[in-house]
């Protein structure tokens, strides 16, 4: 028997039985340490806040539009519809507030989850989505500042009170227009983040 050649053969064998064990490593890093994983809570609250800001967004865009018609009512002095329609606002300002309460207890729950989310890319971009979202109700709450200014200088108008001001309107509209359009890209961006952040989810459980 030639002895230099068991010795090669067992050489061969450890190099196989390294790169076997490199490769079990490789899968076990790959698949279980950074395969993806996301609470269920983050999941449902991430829907939830989803459908939420929709709501907040649809509902800020009724509103502006329904200013277009309590200022067409104004042109033609048609006041009593115009105040009907502010009051009409009024109620749905509150129901406003009540979504943007739902969607800071559905953040919170996301919040809570995130530290549990893996891989690392994954639980950043979800750490971004929610930070845009937490501006997003920032916003809100001064829009709905400015949107219930705007309707009691208005309901002022319509009712013939001397303490009326418009310049006071144009103002208002004009800070509106500017946090309805942060709101709309705030929006915008926690959904392009959400899409990120399934990406690498899916990337995570990918072979390749």
């Amino acid at each position: 028997m030639n002895f230099g050649q068991v010795s090669l053969t067992k050489k061969v064998l450890r190099v196989i039985l390294y790169l076997a064990i490199l490769a079990l490593l490789y899968f076990f890093v790959r698949y279980f340490i950074n395969r993806g994983s996301v609470p269920d809570d983050f999941i449902e609250a991430r829907r939830q806040s989803s459908v939420i800001a929709s709501q907040i967004v649809r509902g800020i865009e009724s509103s502006l539009s329904n200013l277009d018609l309590i200022a067409e009512n104004d042109r033609n002095y048609n006041f009593h519809k115009a105040l009907g329609l502010v009051y009409l606002e009024q109620d749905k300002a509150k129901e406003g507030k009540a979504e943007a309460l739902k969607l800071n207890k559905q953040l919170n729950v996301m919040a809570s989850a995130v530290p549990f989310i893996k891989p690392e890319g994954a639980r950043n971009a979800a750490l971004g989505s929610v930070s845009e979202e937490v501006s997003l109700i920032s916003h809100l709450i001064n829009y709905d500042s400015y949107f219930s200014g705007l309707l009691d200088t208005l309901k002022l108008k319509f009712s013939g009170d001397i303490s009326y001001d418009s310049s006071d309107v144009q103002t208002l509209i004009q800070n509106m227009n500017s946090e309805a359009k942060e709101i709309n890209k705030l929006n915008d961006s926690f959904n392009n983040k959400m899409a990120e952040f399934d990406k690498i989810i899916s990337d995570s459980y990918s072979f390749l």
